[in-house]
């Protein structure tokens, strides 16, 4: 009768009070299970872009706020426009959360007639549809075998263009939430 009573409790306890206090803390706190791996565009000034002859013209500065501090060596990253890349870059990884990345000057592109519309779109309103890849180098080991596992970050922003006499632009940039992958390739930064 007794050890009937022990069993009764302990599933009372495992089934009902320790999913239900795992719930109730879960709401207290405001369970967030990505939290650590979530990396923000916080802030993108675009104050050129422009394309003639096939050449595009661009001055684009960003700040990403992430986990950046767990990783190692360096941040590669790759600036693209219709998924075809035009700016690259390799920092070494901050010893902060912040990123500061910069895309001057100008690369020779071939865009196809449905690129070039969609173009004179986004020039007519002055917000440009960029993506950024940054890959950011992790070895993780194993028992059994040495992988090298690599975080891929791909930030998919609408950036509105400043003008060049200082206004600000007509849209203002907001906060674009990346996604994080993790690949074992070689981490291509082409597109």
């Amino acid at each position: 009768m007794c050890n009937s009573r022990i069993i009764l409790y302990l599933i009372c306890f495992i089934f009902i009070i320790c999913p239900l206090s795992f719930l109730i803390s879960a709401i207290v706190t405001g369970f967030k299970p990505n939290k650590y791996s979530e990396f923000v565009v916080t802030n993108a000034t675009l104050t050129q872009f422009t394309y003639t002859n096939n050449t595009l013209q661009y001055n684009l500065t960003l700040n990403i706020e992430g986990p950046l501090n767990t990783y190692r060596n360096n941040v590669k990253a790759l600036a693209m426009y219709q998924n075809v890349s035009f700016g690259f870059t390799t920092l070494p990884i901050p010893c902060t959360n912040e990123l500061t990345l910069m895309f001057n000057g100008q690369q020779m592109m071939s865009l196809g007639a449905d690129q070039i519309s969609e173009l004179n779109k986004e020039k007519r309103i002055e917000v440009y549809h960029i993506n950024i890849k940054l890959c950011l180098m992790r070895k993780r080991t194993s028992c059994k075998t040495k992988k090298k596992t690599k975080p891929v970050v791909y930030c998919d922003l609408h950036v509105p263009l400043s003008s060049n006499n200082g206004t600000p632009p007509v849209l203002q940039f907001r906060n674009s939430l990346c996604d994080l992958l993790y690949v074992n390739d070689n981490c291509s930064l082409r597109q």
